[in-house]
């Protein structure tokens, strides 16, 4: 097999960059070509990756399932090279590499291919947070979370293996949308919180929470796939000043020191931003001292078509001092969640995708 692979520079998410609120366009990568397309290529600067048609390695003896996210534990998989791959289409691209559809030749299992650019990485200096976010996701398993399968690497670049999100950002959809119902809001809310959750319960905080880091997976299932902020932090005290400027809390704005309450204080910011289409204290003029003024003292502002109980668990997320937040098991238990997510499971799952827990 020969296939070339873009030298475009791309951002470490699986759907492209992050720091671009807009899609991705899609085009085909080259097909299997004859050995002047290969020299044609080599021409043009591309770099021709080589390798047979068939992995050297013996294949797996047991079935791989659809959706390896759903299950507990996961066989460690062996050492892979560009050898044991079939790449397709790239679905996106940006400042540190490219990803595209990729099939495990031994088993037939299809993910993505995040392919990462060292020189870039290092120009860049973001080597440590890379090692930092493969690290953390690779230990997450939640079905409200991109799953990495594994890695590898080469003398010029980094490859991560990832789970397939076909629906692409969430971002994307809320655009087109301009802005969601309140069903759906709470449905995509409880399926944040409980990722979260899970987070927080291996001690990691995320951060960086925003509908440009959650992807659509199968079955419309939400998943975080951006964990470039994200921390191990068994003292839940950091001081790093981090993460996108319309999603920082206020203890972060003023750089003093902050615990896990930080992505309560997100997932307030994500939910207004489900209901109304743009964060709460966004300026206008896209003026970041203004931003920062509004976070730390300004009060939310609501249209007329919030319901009151929306408008409440808001302004209980986003209060200036983070011990007045509620716990994020407090906020599941809110009465705006309950009222629409309680006895409405199979017809939310039905209209707006996710997993059910099983009975």
């Amino acid at each position: 097999m020969v296939m070339a692979v873009d030298e475009n520079a791309c951002h470490p998410n699986v759907a492209g960059p992050s720091d671009l609120r807009k899609g991705h366009g899609k085009r085909e990568c080259p097909k299997v070509g004859s050995p002047e397309r290969e020299e044609k290529q080599r021409r043009a600067g591309d770099i021709v990756l080589t390798g047979p048609q068939t992995s050297p390695r013996k294949g797996y003896g047991q079935k791989v399932p659809a959706d390896l996210a759903m299950v507990k534990e996961v066989d460690p998989l062996p050492w892979y090279s560009m050898a044991d791959l079939d790449v397709g289409m790239r679905l996106g691209s940006g400042k540190f590499g490219s990803v595209y559809v990729a099939r495990d030749r031994r088993s037939g299992f299809l993910f993505a291919l995040k392919v990462l650019h060292k020189s870039q990485l290092i120009k860049h200096k973001v080597e440590h947070q890379l090692r930092r976010e493969i690290e953390i996701q690779a230990h997450l398993k939640h079905v409200n979370i991109l799953n990495l399968f594994s890695y590898f690497y080469d003398s010029d670049r980094v490859y991560l293996m990832l789970e397939l999100a076909p629906g692409g950002e969430l971002y994307s959809l809320l655009q087109q949308r301009q802005r969601f119902s309140e069903a759906r809001s709470a449905w995509y809310f409880k399926q944040m919180v409980e990722a979260v959750m899970y987070c927080h319960s291996k001690h990691i905080i995320h951060r960086d929470i925003k509908p440009e880091n959650i992807l659509i997976g199968l079955k419309d299932t939400l998943k975080i796939a951006d964990f470039g902020w994200a921390v191990h932090a068994p003292s839940s005290r950091r001081e790093t000043f981090c993460g996108t400027l319309d999603y920082l809390p206020p203890e972060m704005v003023k750089n003093a020191k902050y615990h896990s309450r930080v992505d309560v204080w997100g997932l307030g910011v994500l939910l207004y931003e489900f209901l109304v289409g743009k964060p709460p204290f966004e300026d206008k003029h896209g003026g970041q001292e203004e931003t920062c003024k509004k976070i730390k003292k300004s009060s939310v502002q609501f249209p007329n078509f919030i319901s009151r109980e929306a408008k409440d668990l808001i302004r209980k997320l986003l209060a200036k001092n983070h011990a007045e937040r509620p716990s994020l098991l407090e906020a599941l238990n809110h009465p705006w969640v309950k009222m629409n997510c309680d006895g409405h499971a199979e017809m939310l799952q039905k209209h707006y995708g996710g997993y059910l827990p099983s009975k």
